[in-house]
């Protein structure tokens, strides 16, 4: 049998048209490194500079800080965060995906050139294409943030000389007002109403989670991650602990508080025993699906033919989650308000009319229609904890509100918890 070649070829990478090379790490690894567009001189070279570098064992040995790529940046950082951005028990954390979100905005037209001649008329030129795109100003900060992090990075391990990244902190963030880019709307507590109008357009396991949350002012990362083993259910108010919360690596601790209206919603799903496991998510996507075929089966009318009494697959592809995660809690409510509140007849989809093109006919015929309807009826889970810190700060005044919400100081639960305008106008109106 020939022995097989250790040069690896050049090839094309259909998806994105790029040119891609294989090559294999000293761990034993392999990691592919895209050079450009495919079969364009820039591309060829850049072959021709990574087959050059090849060692005697196979792999690309460290790159100088003259010639390493972009890719080979990035390569390098992503492997160094999926083990740094890690909680206590080993899971990613969510920063670990913002910041794959937030390189890949470099990776299509400079991920084949090299790093040291990336400077801050480049990085000016990605931002200017995520204002293009529609980003929030504040979202395109932090996405432009983590990419100088990563070169931050890049430097600190000697990949990139000190100078390239010194270079790219000259260019500052964008300014309220002073910029292209989309300013949001700060955070507002969400209606009751809405809340309430939304509830019976969602599956049991996601509305417990909208009434735990309301009741606890729970974060969204916290309310996905409810275990009966973190629950101290002792006392008059149970202690709820959750494995990971945003400031775990600040070593604070995370206490959330449950009255007797959250215990209600939790004490419904222990009544019914299907939470065995006290380690397992409390609320999951995937027995709520075994939920609801169960409900179908026992709803059943019709006898169910032999060869059709169990067709489940043993070992199905795609499944639902064992938990849902904040994105995917926030997309089910997104979709619940919308069946809640149709958009208007003009708006909404035609009979045989493709999706692509339905998209289309609202950005283009109905934009600023859809824009108000969504600041209408458009609410997010955040907003429910806007809301509890509203309501417990017009009761019982901000010192409670900074330690229900686990703020380190009153100034931030000042953001969550809105002003009792109506207490204020009454008082202005008894001393005035």
């Amino acid at each position: 049998m020939p022995r097989q070649s250790a040069v690896p070829k050049y090839r094309l990478h259909k998806p994105t048209g790029q040119a891609v090379v294989t090559v294999r790490n000293p761990d034993g690894t392999r990691s592919d490194h895209y050079l450009g567009k495919h079969n364009s001189p820039e591309s060829r070279s850049e072959y021709a500079r990574i087959v050059g570098n090849i060692g005697k064992n196979g792999y690309i040995p460290p790159a100088d800080a003259q010639h390493v790529t972009i890719d080979e940046v990035m390569l390098a950082f992503i492997r160094f965060a999926e083990k740094y951005y890690r909680h206590a028990d080993g899971t990613p954390t969510g920063e670990l995906d913002e910041f794959k979100r937030s390189l890949a905005t470099i990776r299509p037209k400079y991920g084949h050139t090299v790093a040291a001649s990336f400077g801050p008329l480049a990085l000016e030129e990605v931002r200017n294409g995520m204002v293009a795109a529609g980003w929030s100003r504040k979202v395109i900060n932090r996405r432009v943030g983590r990419i100088k992090r990563m070169f931050k990075w890049a430097a600190s391990r000697q990949l990139i000389r000190a100078e390239v990244y010194g270079a790219l902190k000259l260019l500052d963030g964008l300014k309220a007002g002073r910029s292209d880019a989309r300013e949001t709307d700060p955070v507002k507590p969400v209606d009751p109403a809405l809340v309430d109008a939304t509830l019976p357009h969602l599956g049991r396991h996601l509305r417990a989670m909208v009434e735990l949350q309301r009741h606890t002012g729970m974060r969204p990362g916290e309310v996905v991650m409810v275990h009966l083993a973190d629950i101290d259910r002792t006392g008059a108010v149970w202690s709820f602990r959750p494995r990971h919360h945003k400031m775990a690596h600040t070593g604070r601790e995370r206490v959330i508080l449950i009255g007797p209206k959250g215990q209600a919603i939790i004490n419904e799903f222990i009544a019914e025993g299907r939470v065995v496991d006290p380690t397992a998510p409390l609320f999951s996507p995937r027995r709520a699906r075994e939920e609801r075929f169960d409900a179908m089966r026992a709803n059943r009318k019709t006898r169910v033919q032999p060869s059709q009494a169990d067709r489940r697959k043993k070992n199905p592809k795609l499944q639902p989650a064992e938990a849902y995660t904040a994105h995917t809690y926030a997309h089910a409510i997104r979709v619940a308000a919308q069946k809640a509140f149709p958009l208007p007849k003009p708006m909404a989809r035609r009979d045989g009319e493709s999706w692509s093109d339905w998209r289309q006919r609202l950005k283009m015929k109905h934009a600023a229609a859809v824009k108000e309807w969504l600041g209408v009826h458009h609410w997010h889970p955040n907003q429910l904890r806007h809301l509890f810190g509203t309501i417990v700060r017009e009761s019982h005044g901000l010192e409670p509100v900074q330690y229900l919400l686990g703020h380190a100081s009153a100034k931030t639960s000042e953001i969550y918890a809105e002003k009792n305008a109506k207490l204020a106008a009454s008082v202005a109106a008894a001393v005035g």
